[in-house]
């Protein structure tokens, strides 16, 4: 009965092991809990099947290969400017840019409106796991503009990326969407995010809608932290209208 029930013990301890590592990133432990074969088999017949499914479901990347074209569903003009990186022309739908203005509305740094528009985005739009699942488990994928987003409030990764791309461009900061790889405890897919250029401290910030909706604590990552779930394959910048 006492093996048993340490055995249990131990189990346990390694179930909030495998969740912990789905939402940090701790190489160290990471690599100290691999060392383990009880914890290696637990992992592969128990907490990855039981366990990951869920924790997927808090912070979502798309299945690996299914990236796609962010500029295909914006209002966007892009000119190839170097390996992995394009300027773009972004025309905002006048609802998107009078909900952009009405967020922001009395700010004036630019920090301040680029958090303002974060903060609304990620309480106000939900991650559309139909639209995942279509993609994932189906191949088919159900394109939407910045407009559709706003109106329905759902969306996958590049929906988010895209609507706070228009917003920001909306109320007169120079924005970024990224599109790469995200990786979350070991699960490794297509993502999209931004970056907004902050004049006054002359440097981009990180800024990730989609994982803030889950985890209000994506907005200004230091780059070291967010190198370590990102991964940056190509850029668009859309500079703020002079």
């Amino acid at each position: 009965v006492g093996g048993a029930l340490g055995a249990f013990r131990a189990a346990a301890v390694g179930a909030g092991l495998f969740l912990a590592l789905q939402y940090v990133s701790a190489p160290a432990l990471a690599q100290a809990s691999q060392a383990s074969p009880a914890y290696r088999w637990l992992s592969n017949h128990v907490y990855t099947p039981w366990l990951r499914p869920i924790a997927e479901r808090e912070m979502p990347v798309l299945a690996k290969g299914a990236a796609q074209s962010v500029a295909a569903d914006i209002s966007l003009f892009v000119v190839p400017t170097g390996p992995g990186e394009e300027t773009g022309i972004l025309v905002v739908p006048k609802p998107v840019a009078e909900k952009a203005l009405a967020i922001t509305r009395g700010i004036t740094s630019p920090y301040a409106k680029a958090r303002a528009l974060y903060e609304w985005e990620i309480h106000h739009v939900h991650y559309d796991w139909k639209k995942y699942d279509d993609y994932v488990y189906d191949g088919k994928w159900d394109a939407q503009s910045p407009l559709t987003t706003l109106e329905t409030g759902k969306g996958v990764c590049a929906d988010y990326a895209l609507l706070y791309a228009d917003m920001a461009h909306a109320v007169g900061l120079t924005v970024r969407i990224d599109e790469g790889v995200a990786v979350t405890g070991g699960v490794e897919g297509s993502h999209a995010w931004n970056e907004v250029w902050i004049p006054d401290q002359s440097r981009y910030i990180l800024v990730d809608t989609t994982w803030g909706s889950s985890q209000d604590a994506w907005f200004d990552v230091p780059p070291a932290a967010f190198d370590q779930t990102h991964r940056l394959t190509t850029r668009i910048t859309i500079y703020a209208s002079t």
